[in-house]
């Protein structure tokens, strides 16, 4: 149901505005969205909710990383290529952690 709806949101926005529109869509899906989605898994909350806070937390911070990372790397492109594969792997390597880390009941 939900790659259904993205790929009709994809269609209008290709009949709209064309393929610029698709790519950006694209790239705010995989620059914002994607990123917390993959952290936002990890906890114990329901789907609507996951797409919801994810949505949200990657409008707020993501641009809220990129620049004060801009002040260490100096280059806008490498910084937010770097801040969003940093995110991506956090959000891979949390259910990795989880299982490696030991009970202590």
């Amino acid at each position: 149901m939900g790659l259904a709806a993205a790929a009709l949101v994809l269609f209008g926005a290709w009949m709209i505005a064309g393929l610029t529109a698709v790519r950006v869509i694209a790239g705010m899906f995989v620059l914002f969205f994607l990123p917390f989605y993959f952290i936002m898994r990890n906890l114990d909350i329901e789907e609507d909710e996951r797409i919801f806070f994810s949505f949200f937390l990657g409008f707020g911070l993501i641009p809220v990383i990129v620049y004060y990372g801009n002040k260490i790397i100096s280059s806008l492109r490498v910084t937010i290529l770097v801040t969003v594969v940093i995110l991506i792997a956090i959000g891979l390597a949390l259910p990795w952690l989880k299982k490696a880390k030991p009970n202590s009941q």
